[in-house]
């Protein structure tokens, strides 16, 4: 989860708790280790998200959640009609319950799921990774 918002994800700061953990022994060896691997698999995380970001980045508008302009992987419509990604309606919520579109109330019960839209981003998307596995390699 780290890994998939910029604006948390830092390889440094990672580093520099690690680095920080070590010279004041704050943690047994073991739970040093066990944090090492937790930021190896964000930073590996982090660059998959990157990968993925370049695979898609021709993505139709309607993909794409209207706030972050990620491409939405769980699709769901505000009361307004706007279509965004449950994640960004959740961390919306979390500061303010109101529609960012409309401005009126609003809570997770109003939004509606859109499994059409789901399926057929995940389809693109599948399709999109297929014919990239199949195009000649670049040397």
């Amino acid at each position: 989860a780290v890994a998939a918002d910029d604006r948390s994800y830092d390889k440094g700061i990672f580093e520099a708790a690690l680095d920080r953990m070590r010279r004041t022994v704050l943690k047994p060896s073991q739970d040093l280790e066990r944090f090492a691997r937790i930021a190896s698999d964000a930073e590996q995380a982090y660059i998959n998200n990157l990968r993925e970001d370049a695979d898609f980045d021709d993505a139709p508008d309607h993909y794409r959640d209207p706030i972050t302009e990620a491409i939405m992987t769980d699709p769901v419509q505000l009361p307004s009609g706007k279509i965004m990604d449950r994640s960004c309606v959740t961390r919306i919520l979390l500061d303010n319950a109101i529609d960012p579109f409309s401005r009126q109330p609003l809570s997770l019960d109003l939004i509606k799921e859109c499994p059409d839209l789901k399926a057929e981003i995940n389809l693109w998307k599948q399709q999109k990774l297929a014919s990239r596995s199949h195009e000649p390699m670049n040397g």
